[in-house]
């Protein structure tokens, strides 16, 4: 479901005409209603008559309150633009389209309100304006209606032509993960503490999220849509969450609700920074900066990559420090704005939520290429929390440049080459582990890793007997002991009793003792063993002994359980 939210000068007639189309008076405050003005975040939801429900966030005007509009306005998917007929496009007018372009709200509806005190041209002029000035910001103007809470004018057409472009816009909207940005926290009789927020991705009652500030679970005790209880919702759409396991007294605004295991918390990453073309100055690092994600607002420090200062109307990319972590992906969006100056700076978007790259050295562009390049050999699972995108693995759960797993595979056969007794496996990293086993000609046993090639050709023709034995093994009296030796010390055969038996034959028994386990959950027996190869005694005992070397098997008592390497 498409959000949509006010945005335009203050005394422009916003939350009036929010009251003309549902109905609701967005304005909750006391404050707000003796000052005739709005300070806070206002909510209200109307039905149009086809039965499609209009959500609205309704935003102070009042440059004093552009923090407050600024958390109403992210996350929605259309921006209902007020502009005063008679007034015409005006400062904050300016400052909040610049604030919904920086944030990527590119879809517009307008309403031209008071149009009972101005004749048709000015209607005209003025629309002319609007959509020129929306032009310039890359917007897509979806509809323009003169309207009038005075004389009723316009507010069905404006219904109706809300009504359609949500309509238009549903179902382009992407999956995403659970999120919540929280913009109101207060307690209800016989319920609790109870959040609203306009939710991304899935939840549902019983679901258990993290508040990411202090890491405290919660669970979803109840949730309620437009003033109606469900089980389940998915964004974006607005939401009362009910949460059980927190106090009132321990969320604010700002404070964001994920599900834990989804995400990677950061307290840094690196951006694009959009300066707004209308700043009188450059951005650097000097100075005081707010960074504005979500409904959440902190000082940050702002460090410009590559360049020491990006000039107004141009992009940059800079890496931006905060002390309250965020759940940020790739393609977050966000505006900064500076204290001192008390004015919108600019915005932009996240190419790397979790840079590991210096200053001095990171390239960001907001590929995964990019973020795997700088970071070597990575799980994809850790690729996917980090930038939202799955990748199949090259080894395992593994993925790397692919320079890297080049190197990666040389130095694994020079060390091949360089140790003819073979390579500690337990000295190497989890991916060169796995690259080892597609080498050819290499085997791994008992913890070594040894190239076949290097065998001596009576090892090679002693081995290739011992492996065709099988499950019975090889008498060692057909076996030259100097030869047997230094293939038990190469990990390739284990001997017990007058018996040899090959390392891979060991392997190949992994199912046999994954059923007898499966039949005997407590450990089986020797007998066990004994029937399930079909061996008879005398090769049965010798096989369960080496079964144990080779770290398959454990002996406990008079059973055999898993051992340190099945």
């Amino acid at each position: 479901m498409t959000v949509i939210a006010t945005a335009g000068h203050v005394d422009h007639g916003k939350s009036s005409l929010i009251r003309a189309l549902t109905g609701t008076d967005p304005d909750r405050l006391s404050e707000e209603k003796s000052r005739g003005m709005t300070i806070d975040l206002g909510f209200a939801h109307t039905t149009t008559p086809s039965g499609q429900i209009l959500s609205f966030i309704d935003v102070p005007g009042h440059v004093d309150f552009i923090r407050n509009m600024i958390a109403g306005v992210s996350h929605v998917g259309l921006v209902l633009l007020v502009v005063d007929v008679a007034e015409g496009w005006m400062p904050q007018t300016t400052e909040h389209c610049d604030v919904v372009s920086l944030l990527g709200s590119k879809r517009f509806v307008v309403a031209l309100t008071k149009s009972d005190r101005v004749d048709p041209s000015r209607i005209t002029e003025v629309e002319t304006d609007v959509r020129s000035q929306l032009e310039s910001r890359d917007a897509e103007v979806m509809g323009v209606v003169a309207t009038s809470v005075v004389t009723g004018a316009g507010i069905d057409e404006l219904r109706e032509m809300l009504g359609q472009a949500v309509a238009d816009i549903a179902g382009n909207e992407d999956a995403q993960r659970t999120r919540l940005f929280i913009d109101r926290v207060f307690t209800m009789t016989g319920a609790g503490t109870v959040v609203t927020g306009t939710l991304q991705g899935d939840i549902a009652v019983d679901d258990h999220v993290v508040v990411v500030r202090h890491g405290t679970s919660v669970r979803i005790r109840g949730i309620q849509t437009h003033g109606q209880k469900a089980d389940t919702a998915t964004g974006p759409i607005r939401v009362a969450l009910n949460v059980t396991g927190i106090g009132v007294d321990e969320l604010t605004r700002g404070d964001v609700l994920v599900v834990g295991e989804e995400w990677n918390i950061t307290t840094r990453c690196d951006a694009t920074l959009q300066v707004l073309p209308t700043l009188d100055h450059s951005v650097t690092k000097r100075g005081q900066y707010i960074l504005h994600v979500g409904t959440s607002d902190q000082e940050v420090q702002l460090r410009v990559l590559r360049d020491d200062v990006i000039k107004p109307g141009e992009q940059g990319v800079v890496r931006l420090s905060f002390r309250t972590p965020l759940p940020m992906l790739p393609g977050d969006r966000f505006v900064i704005r500076e204290t001192g100056r008390s004015e919108t700076v600019g915005g932009g978007v996240v190419l790397d939520a979790h840079p590991v790259a210096s200053v001095t050295k990171a390239r960001p562009d907001g590929t995964v290429q990019t973020y795997i390049r700088e970071r070597g050999w990575v799980p994809v699972a850790q690729v996917w929390k980090d930038t939202d995108q799955y990748i199949e693995p090259v080894v395992g759960e593994w993925v790397a440049p692919a320079e890297l797993i080049t190197q990666t595979r040389m130095n694994l056969e020079l060390k091949l080459d360089r140790a003819p007794r073979g390579v500690d496996i337990s000295a190497l990293q989890p991916w060169e582990r796995l690259l080892l086993q597609q080498i050819d000609g290499v085997m791994v046993s008992h913890g070594v890793a040894l190239r076949g090639a290097l065998l001596s050709p009576d090892e090679e023709r002693v081995a290739e007997l011992i492996r065709d034995a099988g499950r019975t093994g090889l008498d060692t009296a057909n076996v030259p002991r100097d030869v047997m030796r230094r293939l038990v010390q190469h990990g390739l055969a284990y001997e017990h009793d007058g018996i040899v038996f090959h390392a891979q034959v060991l392997d190949g028994l992994r199912d046999v003792l994954a059923e007898l386990w499966r039949e005997h959950p407590q450990g089986f027996t020797m007998a066990a063993l004994r029937d399930a190869t079909g061996l008879t005694r005398k090769h049965a005992v010798p096989l369960g002994t080496v079964l144990d070397k080779h770290g398959l098997t454990k002996r406990v008592g008079d059973v055999r359980v898993p051992g340190s390497r099945y």
